[in-house]
């Protein structure tokens, strides 16, 4: 049977119960995105594909809209 793993790095609004923001940013490890199923906290019940993909492109969009911020701040 084929299953889905979530929730290994939930997105969230607050650090004590997330590892994300909403957009897959990590609290605790600089400029360390996340962007896959693990953002997810649970699972429905359907295929995720659709919804990973399209988590992943939102994430994407916020990455590359804020990249010169996130380089600046990497070195």
């Amino acid at each position: 049977p084929a299953f889905h793993l979530y929730g290994t790095c939930r997105m969230g609004v607050d650090p004590a119960t997330s590892v994300t923001n909403a957009f897959g940013r990590t609290w605790e490890v600089p400029n360390l995105f996340v962007m896959d199923g693990s953002l997810m906290p649970t699972g429905g019940a359907i295929n995720p594909t659709a919804t990973i993909g399209a988590l992943a492109l939102r994430c994407a969009d916020y990455l590359a809209t804020e990249f010169e911020s996130i380089a600046g701040r990497a070195g």
